[in-house]
């Protein structure tokens, strides 16, 4: 059962079944004031308690004022985690952005459950966040397109299992900027790092061959036809 369904104490409920509609949102930013006030304060009751007010609250809340509760909530330690989660899970990357990117109350099951579930860009803002464990690291290494693998490669919080490694060299041999920024990195093997380097050098040198044999076919034909013509003008010349 989520925050929002979970049932309340009846005098808190009656209260909330009064608030039309059009004021949920407004309540809910009020709500929101009162908890940023006294968030330190607050325990894991205390914040259970405005995880399922607001939750109720903003349950059919539009993009916009998502947006404005995920930007003020997503730097504070403790806020509210049944309604964070549902915000890292926003499709509005308006929304979902500064979650993922900064709170801590996501912990790796939902990121990943994030990562595998939603788009490309929901990656990207994972990429970014620091620290990011070896688990979450090496699900984006696997399921990202390349801006995320060099944002993630770049995220010098960003920590990697062997077997994400070895995943994120086999992406770098064939990605020169991936390869270069891995180079950068202090904290993967110096092994590693050399023979990605190599790899792409040599991939470097293979396009470069590839790039003049391809030239030279083209001048080629142009080549033979101006000797053929200038053959056949000395041939005219001679009679």
């Amino acid at each position: 059962m989520s925050a929002a369904q979970a049932p309340l104490i009846p005098e808190l409920e009656d209260a909330l079944r009064q608030i039309s509609g059009e004021r949920q949102v407004e309540t809910a930013q009020r709500v929101v004031d009162f908890f940023l006030a006294g968030a330190a304060r607050f325990n894991d009751l205390h914040v259970c308690l405005f995880d399922r007010i607001l939750s109720r609250l903003l349950e059919h809340a539009e993009s916009a004022a998502l947006t404005e509760v995920a930007r003020r909530l997503a730097p504070i330690a403790n806020a509210p985690p049944d309604l964070m989660r549902r915000l890292a899970g926003e499709d509005a990357m308006a929304v979902a952005g500064p979650v993922l990117t900064r709170s801590r109350c996501l912990c790796d099951e939902d990121l990943i459950a994030v990562a595998r579930g939603k788009s490309q860009a929901h990656m990207l803002a994972i990429s970014g966040r620091s620290p990011l464990s070896e688990c979450v690291s090496d699900a984006l290494v696997v399921w990202g397109d390349r801006d995320v693998v060099r944002n993630l490669a770049m995220n010098h919080q960003a920590r990697f299992s062997p077997a994400g490694i070895a995943t994120l060299a086999q992406r770098a041999a064939r990605d020169r900027v991936l390869a270069e920024k891995i180079a950068q990195r202090d904290d993967l093997p110096a092994d590693l790092v050399a023979s990605v380097m190599l790899e792409v050098s040599v991939g470097q040198v293979s396009t470069c061959i590839a790039e003049v044999a391809a030239e030279l076919d083209g001048l080629m034909p142009r080549a033979a036809g101006k000797t053929a013509g200038r053959h056949k003008g000395a041939s005219r010349a001679a009679t």
